[in-house]
């Protein structure tokens, strides 16, 4: 059994050594960077957030009054992570409906 498991473990590594290689590398480089570059990098990822905000805020704000600053983070946010971390991330589910089964 042990061995099974060794066999499955290198295959694993294997098949999925490109993918582990690649992020080892873009890791790297991410420590290596330059900070002002990160600085500015973080900087202008906020004020995308904060114009996306500001942009549902004035929107949805004239259609109903309980669409506030907070709501309208927390709509931001939401959409953000869901985007980038559920499981069709990255699809365009809005614009195809196939698209949102996966």
């Amino acid at each position: 059994m042990p061995a099974a498991a060794l066999v499955v473990a290198g295959g694993a590594l294997i098949v999925a050594g490109g993918p582990v290689r690649a992020f080892t590398d873009a890791l790297q480089r991410a420590v290596e960077a330059d900070p002002r570059w990160v600085a500015a990098a973080a900087l202008f990822e906020v004020l995308s957030f904060a114009g996306y905000v500001a942009l549902l805020w004035l929107v949805a704000g004239r259609a109903t009054p309980r669409m506030g600053v907070r709501e309208s983070v927390q709509v931001t946010l939401g959409g953000a992570a869901a985007t980038r971390l559920g499981r069709c991330a990255g699809r365009a589910w809005a614009l195809a409906p196939r698209a949102a089964r996966c």
